[in-house]
């Protein structure tokens, strides 16, 4: 998200107002903080302003909740971050929910090694943002139909992936990442947990992983959260609450309650 920019005109001065509070943390972890005995365990509340709405949140001006923790090993990280929203989420009794992962990685590969910009790449493009597996005629794209199909509850996306063939690098991706829900859902086995491969396009921002909490109840996403390397080459994992989307949760309480 590009920061909200204002401009003073008659001293052209300029105010920059954030549209997210992940990278102010970590640019503090990586270098005020950078002293402080790891992991590092941060919070961290305010209000940020946003140029556009994106799918997940319909507000443009809205408070932000989040926990950091930079520095710990990455699936331990990784299913403490996800123990911690799932704790915060029962105290607010929001009980239908259900996680979903995807992989940014991959599609900054699939970006480096297909031109979207031409015929061909347009059409595998379109494939992917409408996972939509039949516009995959070539046989030297078949494997994108492969991640296309790899969505919906991860039994059924890990069981696709084993019987699907990948280039070495998407296979390698994809192989750590199945690894990392496969060590989440050891420990945190009651998790509702779906796969979407092909929607990595919308967590570019995080590094191997990225994951949208759903409330069931409404359909809007309550927290989103993945992993991201700091200016120090630290690795950090985080999770946002989006504070309006989980008061419509109790508005919508309310008003199933009066039919």
């Amino acid at each position: 998200n590009e920061p909200f920019i204002l401009l003073e005109p008659d001293t052209k001065k300029i105010l920059v107002i954030r549209s997210d509070i992940t990278p102010q943390i970590a640019k503090l972890a990586s270098t005020k903080l950078n002293d402080i005995k790891r992991p590092l365990r941060l919070m961290y509340a305010g209000e940020v302003l946003r140029n556009m709405k994106n799918l997940y949140q319909s507000d443009r001006q809205f408070k932000q909740i989040g926990a950091e923790l930079i520095g710990e090993d990455y699936n331990n990280g990784l299913i403490e971050i996800i123990e911690l929203a799932n704790n915060i989420i029962s105290k607010l009794k929001i009980k239908n929910t259900i996680i979903d992962f995807s992989v940014p990685s991959l599609m900054r590969h699939l970006k480096k090694t297909i031109d979207f910009d031409k015929e061909e790449g347009k059409i595998i493009k379109e494939a992917i943002e409408n996972k939509d597996a039949s516009l995959i005629t070539k046989k030297k794209y078949a494997y994108i139909k492969s991640i296309i199909e790899c969505s919906g509850a991860i039994q059924d996306a890990e069981t696709n992936f084993k019987n699907s063939l990948f280039p070495i690098k998407v296979r390698k991706i994809l192989e750590k990442f199945f690894t990392s829900l496969k060590c989440l859902k050891k420990i945190k086995s009651k998790l509702s947990i779906t796969v979407d491969i092909s929607e990595g396009n919308s967590f570019l921002s995080y590094q191997n992983l990225g994951f949208k909490i759903y409330n069931q109840d409404d359909s809007n996403v309550i927290a989103i959260g993945g992993d991201y390397v700091l200016d120090n080459k630290e690795l950090g994992v985080g999770i946002t609450l989006i504070v309006n989307n989980i008061s419509k949760a109790f508005q919508y309480k309310k008003r199933k309650k009066k039919f």
